[in-house]
């Protein structure tokens, strides 16, 4: 799965996913919480399957349409990941990918 904040122009999403594809997996899907009317249509056809995306005429800044765009700390990221990993039986990190690294104190 491919997350994206947003998606003016679909480059990031867009190669965010190529990078995905590259390593084969069983499916792609690509999730974008807002979008341009002409960009979702684009993502659909290059991604098939595109989740959420408020189509919206015209997309100038992705925080516009976020009650609260702070960025988030890599070490709740990393904490995260750890603890999906934990939960989900994949301590190791996902086959062909390189372990989370630990959290700095």
């Amino acid at each position: 799965m491919v997350v994206d904040d947003g998606v003016p122009t679909g480059g990031t999403a867009l190669a965010a996913r190529r990078a995905v594809r590259a390593r084969r997996p069983a499916r792609v899907v690509l999730a974008v919480p807002v979008a341009p009317h002409h960009m979702m249509a684009a993502l659909r056809a290059a991604a098939a399957d595109v989740v959420g995306g408020l189509p919206v005429d015209t997309l100038w800044a992705v925080g516009a349409f976020d009650d609260d765009f702070v960025a988030v700390d890599d070490a709740v990221v990393v904490a995260l990941l750890q603890w999906a990993r934990a939960r989900h039986g994949a301590p190791g990190g996902a086959p062909g990918l390189p372990p989370v690294p630990p959290m700095a104190p």
